[in-house]
């Protein structure tokens, strides 16, 4: 049996390769969104057109109205969810409690609720795009990916500016491993909103996902100087700087993320991996553990604990995170046991 010191040495080699930056779960991964339209938008915007007209006027002088969207102000979703019942059952032609029990069910993740009840919007109003594109994010969560692209496609059809629906329907492309249909949808979304930095995001993610690393770190860039509180395209932009060896760089971009998101794990691991390369062993070990803290059953964070303590001189914490490891994942250390055999 290998030593662990030869074990981690080859551990080591796998960094340095960027082993730990080229995983391509995390470039392929279609990030999980909830609507989020304000109450009082839509009764500007549609619902004295739309709702008042079913039935027969007076809603905004409606208590339940009133009060839905004051709860929608303040994020209390259950509140909002029961007042959206209550004006169902008064306006039973009317868009309104239809939007308001969607909208709340998708911030307390109860999806096949919010489908439902966006369905039911669009049954009411069948050309209201902001409802097709509500329903293709509940949809987005509810990994039902294919239904929710013809909704984000009915919804480009209705609005074609609908900048946000294009941006879903790249991302779901992207998913489908069909990159040349994604590049041309985020560049429609791109020549419509060239300031979003969502928009930007999505390209980087498309990009990384082709191994266009340079491509997908300048675009990374784009969305952060837009929005520097873009926790997820700073750790984006750690991860294929990462995956080009600039690993000082990757440094950088990690921390910035952390401070914005201290609690993503992924960020605290891949942010000891870029340490680890440099030799800040003990600042590697400092990161591996708030991973740890947060997410402890990753095999990979152990890993790099292992080779951090091993080439700090500390064998017997060394031997116990690589314990650890082994249990998570045997395959993985047999895999490495194999690969140091002659």
């Amino acid at each position: 049996m290998k030593s662990l010191t030869d074990l981690t040495s080859k551990m080591t080699i796998s960094l340095r390769d960027g082993g730990q930056y080229s995983r391509k779960g995390r470039m392929n991964k279609f990030p999980k969104h909830v609507a989020t339209w304000v109450i009082v938008t839509m009764m500007m915007n549609v619902l004295f057109a739309t709702t008042n007209a079913h039935a027969g006027g007076g809603l905004h002088d409606d208590p339940d109205f009133q009060a839905a969207a004051s709860a929608e102000k303040r994020c209390d979703w259950e509140t909002l969810h029961t007042l959206g019942l209550s004006l169902r059952a008064k306006y039973p032609k009317g868009i309104i409690g239809y939007l308001a029990t969607g909208d709340a069910a998708a911030h307390l993740g109860r999806y096949e609720d919010a489908a439902t009840s966006y369905r039911e919007v669009i049954t009411l109003e069948p050309r209201y795009a902001d409802a097709w594109y509500s329903l293709g994010l509940t949809l987005c969560n509810q990994d039902k990916l294919s239904e929710a692209k013809t909704a984000f496609q009915k919804t480009v059809e209705l609005e074609p500016k609908h900048t946000a629906a294009w941006k879903c329907l790249g991302a779901l492309f992207r998913n489908e491993g069909k990159y040349g249909n994604a590049i041309d949808t985020h560049q429609r979304a791109l020549a419509l909103d060239r300031k979003n930095p969502e928009v930007w995001y999505e390209i980087g993610m498309t990009m990384g996902s082709m191994g266009w690393n340079e491509g997908a770190a300048n675009a990374f860039r784009r969305a952060v100087a837009l929005n520097r509180r873009y926790a997820e395209a700073w750790a984006a932009l750690g991860y294929t700087l990462g995956a080009q060896a600039k690993y000082n760089e990757a440094t950088v971009a990690y921390r910035r993320a952390l401070l914005l998101k201290p609690d993503d794990a992924d960020s605290w691991q891949y942010l000891g991996d870029a340490l680890l390369v440099q030799a800040k062993l003990k600042e590697s070990v400092e990161a591996y553990h708030q991973a740890i803290k947060r997410k402890s059953d990753n095999p990979h964070v152990w890993q790099g604990l292992a080779v951090a303590y091993t080439r700090l001189g500390l064998a017997s914490e060394a031997q116990s995170a690589f314990t650890v490891m082994e249990k998570l994942a045997p395959n993985l250390a047999e895999e490495m046991l194999a690969e140091r055999e002659p």
